[in-house]
């Protein structure tokens, strides 16, 4: 594997596990991580992780925990007991429920001598635009101002790492540098459709902002040809400025 093909996640939402697991196969040759979100994990259960794991990949599991900070701990507790490699929780809960997850996460980890995840704060989702925050949650200002103060949340709790979208990226490199992982969805080639999504940009983009690790879905598997559009992913995003 090179470094671009570390970079990348699949995001398998897929509504079965027998279609995830072909779907490992075909994408086995080009990377190494898997995103299992609500839909799949709602459809197969933990089992599914399991499968993944053994089929050779590392685990994200996205199901952006937000609840009191006891359900969250225990939520994170069991993801940890199944071997996720990283997961993520709502930095919209607070610093105790946050730093509650991880401590009990550390503590389990620690009792059962087995690898402690990479726990990451959601700032604000990708199909969220200005207009829709403002009206809806009631938050005025640059979405930017929004994601920083809970990235400020999420470092004082002791997250690992952010969920952003890339438009946010370098403001956000530029206030924590280093200390936080930066994993970017909303990752749509120039040649593919915007979805749903309203901030998105490019996976070559979303690195040269400094994304440790982009999320990409459908424009792979939805493609008429999957292999053709991850290997064209992978070289325009491994090419020479």
């Amino acid at each position: 594997m090179n470094v671009a093909q570390e970079k990348i996640m699949l995001a398998l939402d897929v509504d079965s596990g027998k279609e995830a697991l072909a779907w490992a196969e075909r994408m086995k040759p080009f990377l190494r991580w898997i995103k299992v979100g609500h839909q799949l994990f709602l459809a197969e259960g933990p089992a599914i992780l399991a499968n993944l794991q053994e089929a050779g990949f590392k685990i994200f599991l996205d199901l952006k925990f937000y609840d009191i900070p006891a359900t969250v701990a225990k939520a994170g507790v069991e993801a940890t007991r199944h071997g996720a490699a990283m997961f993520n929780v709502h930095a919209l809960g607070g610093i105790e429920m946050m730093k509650t997850c991880l401590e009990s996460c550390k503590e389990f980890s620690s009792q059962k001598g087995i690898p402690l995840p990479r726990i990451l704060a959601v700032t604000l989702l990708t199909s969220h635009s200005r207009l829709m925050v403002e009206k809806e949650m009631g938050l005025a200002g640059p979405l930017v101002f929004h994601s920083t103060r809970l990235a400020k949340l999420a470092k004082e709790a002791g997250m690992s790492g952010l969920i952003t979208s890339a438009m946010e990226l370098p403001v956000l490199r530029k206030e924590f540098g280093s200390s936080f992982l930066y994993v970017v969805p909303g990752i749509r080639p120039a040649w593919s459709e915007r979805d749903d999504q309203r901030r998105v940009e490019t996976p070559k983009q979303a690195l040269d902002w400094g994304a440790d690790f982009i999320v990409i879905g459908r424009p792979i598997l939805n493609a008429p040809n999957p292999e053709e559009a991850i290997t064209k992913i992978l070289y325009e995003i491994s090419a020479a400025p």
